[in-house]
């Protein structure tokens, strides 16, 4: 109890001075322990003054509030960058852990109001039975809550990002698909703006945006251009000073070992970077842009000698 009751004051403090992208998540925590030390306490308040346990001891079921919450504010609201994968699998295994500890608390408590030693096996019977026949409903329920309520925008974007990707080989206009790439990621990552720059002699320009911003010419020996071609992968601008505007992530356009632009997105207006599997899903669009604009305009370059030639 005194570490509980110490751990209120600590994250009392933090959710007060808290700041930026991770106050929400804090003060989730803090509101969280605030509840779950409700019941505990009602306990201990009725256990020292030799009173009967309130609901025969079922208060102690609001500890379990700080189970439900701490991974969707650690996790679905980005107080730590973990990947998608892992952190799907940590809130599954806790949700499925707070279900089973509902049926044991159940069962205890079914067992102190049974009028005798019957009713108590019969309990005893029905319980575990009744865990083991639902196991995978509950299972299959908890995965569907978690990732309606969790991760349903996370989904939503991931499985449109690769059905854009999927339509690039069939793409043939250039400045449609890359204003369409700056649309979507703007849109679909919530990054308030978005431009996708191409190498264009001593600079790289920009070619497409979307969001609010304005984007201008950048020198090829940019600090972070320069990083990009050294380094063939993403880069945080702020971490370089260079000339893209605010702060973000910057993503290469490499094709043969050549760097032909970048699609840059800008971090979210709450200060919210992205999550690992967010960036891993950016480069591979990244990646897979690069290949289909060089197939656009060598596909266009050779249709233009064969047109001359059957037209003269």
């Amino acid at each position: 109890m005194t570490v509980g009751y110490a751990s209120i004051l600590v994250f009392a403090a933090a959710a007060a001075y808290a700041r930026g992208r991770n106050a929400g998540a804090v003060r989730w925590i803090f509101v969280a322990m605030l509840i779950s030390q409700i019941g505990p306490t009602f306990n201990w308040v009725a256990a020292i003054m030799g009173w009967p346990l309130p609901a025969s001891g079922a208060l102690g079921i609001t500890y379990l509030t700080l189970a439900i919450v701490l991974p969707y504010a650690v996790l679905a609201r980005g107080l730590v960058a973990v990947d998608f994968v892992f952190s799907r699998a940590l809130v599954y295994t806790i949700v499925l852990t707070v279900i089973v500890g509902v049926f044991i608390l159940a069962e205890q408590l079914v067992e102190r109001v049974a009028l005798g030693r019957v009713q108590s096996a019969v309990v005893d019977l029905i319980v575990p039975l009744a865990l083991g026949f639902s196991i995978k409903w509950i299972e299959a329920s908890a995965e569907r809550l978690v990732e309606r309520v969790l991760y349903r925008d996370k989904m939503r974007a991931a499985d449109e990002i690769d059905a854009l990707i999927d339509d690039f080989p069939h793409a043939r206009n250039l400045r449609a698909l890359v204003g369409r790439v700056a649309d979507d990621v703007h849109r679909l990552m919530r990054s308030p703006f978005v431009c996708i720059y191409r190498e264009a002699g001593s600079t790289y320009s920009p070619v497409a945006q979307a969001g609010r911003g304005d984007a201008l010419p950048i020198d090829a020996d940019d600090p972070v251009f320069l990083r990009l071609r050294s380094k063939h992968a993403a880069l945080r601008n702020d971490d370089l000073g260079g000339a893209l505007p605010g702060h973000g992530a910057v993503f290469p356009l490499v094709v043969f070992g050549g760097l032909t632009g970048a699609l840059y997105a800008a971090y979210r207006e709450s200060g919210e970077q992205f999550d690992p599997d967010e960036l891993k899903t950016l480069e591979r669009l990244a990646h897979e842009l690069a290949i289909a604009l060089l197939w656009i305009e060598r596909t266009a370059q050779t249709a233009a000698p064969e047109l001359d030639a059957a037209t003269s």
